[in-house]
């Protein structure tokens, strides 16, 4: 039961609220048909802002080393020129976001997301099968039928939100994963399948389910090096082989052809945006053309191409380098679970854009603390040190 129960104390109290109102600030405002005035909305992302500012300046131990502090000026400089020259102002706060996660246990992190996203899963639908908010009902690439989003922006949105609860929930029960378990829920995922014809989710949360479930049953010392191997050989594939295909994509191409069908045409658009702003140090502002289609600029759906041609390769190369980072503290300290949730993501990330946005994607929230603890004053004997805290929690999840 304690997995479930989110503990309410002084140290996580500012921390707490200015999360919820970010996830739900980019959730509503971003993601569903909710309409806001456009004050609400700037009031509300401004508040975002103070409160993940306020959490930040707050952590003392990160301004007692000169390290830290030009560690943390840099990524903010660059994430400010960034959104300004992207027009982007979410990225900004996704890394004060990661900032501001340095000092918190990464479990309670996942717990405060499992709720956020369970209840955008249940009142955002309610929302619109009751009619007070749109349900936009579209048609399949195929010949399956319509897609609905059940109040959120796009069906893709709302099958995201649902694999966010899954992944969530079995970071949460790992090693305590039941087969009627992984059952109930790929029937779940089915059914979201069929509603929102979102196959890559469905696909997620297959992979997600077995992996948590067959995972106790591989060798300890063996298991730690295979996941660790596969996840950083797709950190490396995974982009490697998204720009090669936005580049060098041809309709003369029979493999290529073959390869843009499977991933519902996702690899010609990469190449019409790539061909219309191909890329930058610093980014740019890709425009969406939603009303003439037949120019392949209404969707990028490819997280690593959208980083590189948006965000730019700065911003693009920070991303990775911290994320290759979090692998490698989690290879010290032995997490199975985390790899394996961000070696998910990764994998998500070829057919959906949510790979680099962490009102979606938790595991980026760890990356400050896998990046600056090291350089934070030791205490010893006191578990509210990143270091030692992370050392303690990890053996008690051991045991």
């Amino acid at each position: 039961m304690d997995k479930w129960v989110i503990s309410i104390n002084k140290h996580y109290l500012k921390y707490d609220v200015a999360l919820i109102c970010w996830i739900m600030y980019s959730m509503f405002v971003g993601a569903t048909t909710v309409e806001f005035h456009k004050y609400i909305s700037n009031g509300w992302y401004f508040l975002s802002l103070i409160l993940l500012f306020w959490n930040i300046i707050n952590i003392k131990a990160l301004w007692s080393n000169y390290r830290n502090i030009l560690g943390v000026l840099g990524v903010l400089i660059v994430t400010a020129v960034a959104t300004v020259t992207s027009k982007y102002p979410p990225l900004f706060a996704w890394a004060l976001m990661i900032i501001s996660s340095i000092n918190i246990a990464h479990e309670h992190i996942v717990k405060l997301y499992f709720r956020c996203f369970v209840f955008l899963c249940v009142f955002i639908p309610a929302l619109a099968i009751t009619g007070l908010i749109p349900n936009y009902v579209l048609d399949t690439v195929g010949s399956t039928g319509i897609r609905t989003s059940y109040g959120f922006s796009h069906p893709n949105v709302f099958a995201a939100s649902i694999m966010i609860c899954i992944i969530c929930w079995c970071y949460l029960n790992w090693k305590k994963v039941k087969v009627y378990q992984v059952i109930l829920i790929n029937i779940i995922g089915y059914v979201i399948m069929r509603l929102t014809d979102s196959s890559a989710a469905t696909i997620v949360i297959v992979f997600i389910t077995l992996i948590a479930l067959l995972e106790r049953w591989f060798d300890k010392k063996g298991k730690l090096k295979i996941w660790y191997v596969i996840a950083a050989g797709l950190l490396v594939f995974c982009p490697i082989a998204s720009y090669y295909l936005m580049t060098n994509f041809s309709m003369l191409n029979d493999g290529m052809l073959a390869l843009d069908l499977f991933a519902s045409g996702r690899i010609r658009l990469m190449n019409s945006f790539y061909l219309n702003y191909g890329w930058s140090l610093w980014g740019q502002e890709a425009l969406f053309d939603m009303e003439n289609r037949s120019l392949l600029l209404f969707a990028l759906d490819n997280s690593y191409a959208y980083l590189l041609i948006q965000f730019g390769l700065i911003t693009t190369l920070m991303y990775y380098l911290g994320i290759a980072r979090e692998l490698k503290q989690a290879v010290k300290y032995s997490d199975n679970r985390l790899i394996i949730c961000i070696m998910t993501f990764v994998i998500y990330g070829l057919f959906e854009n949510y790979f680099f946005k962490t009102q979606f994607n938790f595991t980026l929230l760890f990356i400050a603390s896998s990046t600056f603890s090291p350089y934070l004053a030791p205490q010893s004997n006191n578990v509210n040190d990143p270091i030692e805290k992370r050392r303690f929690l990890q053996k008690r999840y051991n045991s």
